[in-house]
């Protein structure tokens, strides 16, 4: 007995009897969108690169590409022209290749750190004074009101001793040298036209009056002490602004 063969080929039948050639066996082939083709990426990047031109026939009006319409008798080529911005960093690369008209600002961080100033201010931290240690154990690790100090910082070219960089608070101990000093003065002014106030005290203050010290340290820090001829070791940016005006 001779069992009939199924109305349908097995799976994959046609496709194998269409590559054999077998009459009236068809064969769909789909292709893949996603496939890379790297004759039509060249052909891409070229377009890209090309300048974008229009054909015009000559004698009549028509049309550039940006829709503006064209005299009769206009050439028969229109060069689109370039956008009127640069590519991003580009004015910075004219720049650094010395463009003519080209101008690249440069601002300078006082905070960043220089080999020579920071060698010098570890040293400092070694060999600190008696007045220094004892300030520093106070306001050290936040224990002044959680205010965080450092200590011996670089400043521009100058070395601070201590410094609250949340509130741009430079706090200095000075010995009796630094009285009236000519140098003094114009650190001073330089870190208040840098934007920080600086608070200035004797040795012997921190040695003998250190509580009245930390708590003018701590109105500095809450905006509660203002310059005046009282507190003549207060020194605001908001002070060396007004000076340059009476200078003027």
């Amino acid at each position: 007995m001779d069992v009939a063969a199924p109305p349908f080929p097995p799976r994959g039948e046609g496709a194998r009897r269409a590559d054999e050639g077998a009459p009236g066996a068809a064969r769909i082939i789909k292709a893949d969108m996603r496939k890379y083709r790297p004759n039509k990426a060249k052909q891409d990047k070229s377009f890209h690169n090309e300048v974008i031109t229009a054909d015009i026939a000559p004698g009549a009006p028509s049309s550039d590409p940006s829709g503006h319409l064209l005299p009769a008798g206009e050439k028969g080529r229109v060069d689109v022209a370039a956008p009127p911005f640069s590519p991003r960093g580009e004015g910075a690369r004219r720049a650094d290749e010395g463009a003519p008209g080209a101008k690249k600002i440069i601002k300078q961080d006082i905070r960043k750190h220089r080999a020579n100033k920071t060698d010098q201010a570890r040293t400092l931290r070694r060999n600190e004074t008696e007045e220094e240690y004892h300030l520093w154990s106070d306001v050290r690790a936040r224990r002044l009101n959680g205010y965080k100090f450092a200590r011996q910082v670089p400043l521009g070219p100058f070395i601070v001793d201590f410094l609250c960089r949340e509130k741009r608070l430079i706090v200095e101990v000075d010995g009796f040298q630094h009285a009236e000093s000519v140098s003094d003065q114009r650190r001073t002014e330089w870190l208040n036209a840098n934007g920080y106030s600086v608070l200035r005290f004797w040795n012997q203050e921190v040695s003998r009056e250190r509580r009245s010290v930390l708590e003018t340290i701590l109105a500095a820090l809450e905006g509660r002490l203002e310059a005046s001829e009282e507190t003549v070791s207060f020194y605001s940016p908001g002070e060396c602004k007004e000076k340059k005006r009476e200078r003027s």
